[in-house]
């Protein structure tokens, strides 16, 4: 016994990490033509890892082309679209936006927003804010028939966490884009993915809301925390004292309703990321914007690196392998969270 020699165990070979997936949001606008808003190209997507583009409009489709109400319409306008994104998005897989508002209707509501009886008149005759079922089902054709093999999925361009308990739309309609969307995928015989990205509306209660119910329509449901946002209307509370009081009640409506964030900090947001990963296919969506670069601001670079920080903090399912990025139309603004900035350190994991 004495003679044995003891030879140790190999050591297990350390887990592959595995691949992550990163969608950056593309934003485009419309004038007589299309014309892109990002500042940068393919090129500089992919080369800061970006896997997937979601070409969308800021205003949820208000400010999208809409030749009428039928499903011709749709096609129509969808194919004139996807022609543009087919052009402007070669070299990487697209996820192609589905606009929920009418064209002009945003600005109609928020002018409406103050105004109770004319709010409840909008929502009781919704026909007249959103477009048709038909419609959408045509935009979706029109945009498969004019793009090629990079279009991967598409977007549904309407964000509220309420939509079905709010009276915008109903559970229907979202379950009949969904099958929709499955048809077109087994006739294409290739995936088409159906994504949402909706913003957390109460972090308090943060079940207030039909994410979770929605969930199940969807592949990938990328939930806006607004942590950063937070942050950033604290700010502008503090430093911005030279604007209308309208403005400045929008900022302390925010400041309050994320008053969690502010006082609890990187707790609090560890609470809300932990009840994104309840939801099955529930991820993440990172935010910064281009406030970062004004002198008073720069600190919102640290913020929008506690979304990497609170990653150490949760155990399971990992929430951020698969994830969306809002960081305006600045591709700058990601190296400025990445590499740091303006004295400030960055997250190269970002």
């Amino acid at each position: 016994m004495g003679d044995d020699i003891y030879i140790p165990p190999k050591p297990k070979p350390k887990p592959k990490p595995k691949p992550e997936y990163k969608y950056a949001l593309w934003y485009f606008k419309y004038t007589n033509t299309y014309e892109k808003r990002f500042n940068g190209t393919v090129g500089d997507l992919l080369n800061r890892g970006f896997n997937y583009a979601i070409a969308l409009e800021k205003d949820e489709g208000s400010g999208t082309p809409e030749s009428g109400n039928l499903r011709e319409d749709g096609e129509k306008d969808g194919k004139e679209f996807g022609e543009f994104i087919n052009s402007e998005l070669s070299g990487i897989k697209y996820i192609a936006q589905i606009p929920y508002y009418k064209r002009g209707m945003l600005e109609k509501l928020k002018n409406a927003s103050k105004d109770k009886k004319q709010m409840e008149y909008y929502i009781n005759h919704i026909y007249l804010v959103k477009r048709t079922l038909e419609y959408w089902k045509g935009w979706i054709d029109g945009v498969i028939e004019s793009c090629d093999s990079n279009l991967v999925g598409f977007y549904w361009n309407f964000e509220s966490p309420g939509q079905v308990s709010w009276g915008f739309i109903t559970d229907w309609e979202i379950a009949q884009l969904s099958t929709y969307i499955k048809q077109k995928s087994n006739e294409l015989n290739r995936k088409l993915e159906f994504i949402w990205i909706p913003y957390i509306n109460d972090i308090e209660n943060p079940d207030n809301n039909d994410i979770k119910r929605l969930s199940k329509y969807f592949d990938y449901v990328f939930v806006q925390p607004h942590y950063y946002i937070a942050w950033k209307y604290w700010c502008l509370w503090n430093y911005e004292k030279n604007v209308s009081e309208d403005i400045r009640e929008y900022w302390k409506y925010q400041i309050n309703r994320y008053n969690g964030y502010l006082t609890q900090g990187i707790t609090k947001l560890i609470e809300v990321l932990n009840w994104i990963k309840e939801i099955p296919n529930g991820y993440i969506e990172m935010e910064v914007d281009n406030k970062i670069d004004e002198y008073k601001y720069h600190d919102l670079i640290n913020k929008a690196c506690d979304y990497i920080k609170a990653r150490e903090f949760l155990t399971g399912r990992d929430i951020w392998q698969i994830r969306a990025y809002y960081f305006d139309t600045n591709i700058e603004n990601v190296d400025k969270v990445r590499n740091g900035a303006y004295g400030i350190k960055g997250c190269k994991n970002w």
